[in-house]
């Protein structure tokens, strides 16, 4: 294969390999967020992905919020739970990572909720706003005084 075809190749899955790691890993001090991704439900949105403690330190999550706007909506951690045969979603209550602890934010397991402050037109043409570029851009604020930004894609 010709030495500049090489090249070229290799420059595009570099830039490639920066853009999805721009999207998918976000960090603040000892905290980091990776393989962020989103999905919108017409009626919510939920954003998945992997919360780390690199730190030294216990953090907790304090609050989520949008990183823009949002005064239609809230952001919320929730976990799933089963009662008998039928699983809830229900807000997580404060959750803390001792140091080198993960949380896994997956469907079924704990996730960051996005909707509506009131059911209606309005919160669902926001939150048709909020993933109209293709991104839902959430802030964990941290019990440390910091926060981890995330830029989360929309699949599906």
């Amino acid at each position: 294969m010709d030495r500049r075809l090489l090249l070229a190749l290799a420059a595009g899955l570099a830039i490639v390999l920066a853009i999805v790691g721009y999207y998918t890993f976000s960090t603040s001090g000892g905290v980091s967020f990776s393989d962020a991704y989103a999905t919108y439900t017409g009626a919510v949105i939920g954003v998945y992905g992997k919360l780390q403690n690199n730190s030294g330190e216990r953090v907790c999550i304090e609050s989520i919020k949008l990183a823009e706007g949002g005064g239609m909506l809230k952001a919320e951690l929730h976990r799933t739970v089963r009662e008998g045969s039928i699983y809830r979603m229900m807000p997580a209550g404060r959750v803390c990572l001792e140091p080198g602890e993960e949380l896994e934010l997956r469907p079924g397991g704990y996730h960051i909720m996005v909707m509506p402050v009131e059911k209606g037109e309005e919160g669902s043409r926001a939150l048709e706003e909020v993933v109209s570029d293709g991104y839902v851009e959430i802030v964990v604020v941290l019990s440390n005084g910091e926060s981890v930004e995330v830029r989360a894609p929309v699949r599906g």
